[in-house]
């Protein structure tokens, strides 16, 4: 009997997730999509002034840098665990990766606009990735033929 140890469960776990690319194309599209995710909040969290550039944001006054920062390190944590739940190949994961993109990510974004919380280029460009990464699962869902008249099965 194999001794039981925390390296042996981070081996174990790091073997799982190495094993191969998922077989479902919505998993693919569930790790591709996490994985661009990873990319362009790393490269803002690096540089919040590419951000702050491209849309055209007010200038940063006091912790708004860090503030920004904080939350495409946060998009970070997300795309990791998209990535990484991804791998796993379960239907119900890609689905619910789509799911609360549309119905609590966007939502979310909207509301906080409208109250003044974030600016809306901000709004426009997160809930666009939002929904750009929404629709490219939904149409690999509909490609594997999961997503049927509102039933999957």
């Amino acid at each position: 009997m194999e001794d039981a140890s925390v390296m042996q469960l981070a081996e174990d776990m790091m073997k799982f997730m190495l094993s191969g690319l998922p077989h479902r194309k919505s998993s693919i599209a569930v790790v591709i999509c996490g994985a661009l995710q990873i990319l362009v909040a790393f490269i803002i969290v690096i540089k919040p002034s590419y951000i702050h550039n491209f849309l055209g944001l007010d200038p940063f006054q006091g912790h708004a840098d860090g503030l920004l920062s904080a939350y495409f390190f946060m998009l970070i944590v997300h795309g990791t665990l998209s990535t990484l739940g991804g791998t796993a190949d379960g239907l119900s994961f890609n689905i619910a990766c789509a799911f609360y993109r549309l119905a609590i990510g966007i939502p979310l974004l909207i509301i906080l606009a409208v109250a003044g919380q974030i600016e809306v280029s901000l709004m426009m460009f997160a809930s666009s990735l939002d929904l750009i990464f929404a629709v490219l699962i939904i149409i690999s869902l509909r490609f594997e033929g999961q997503i049927e008249a509102g039933k999957y099965e």
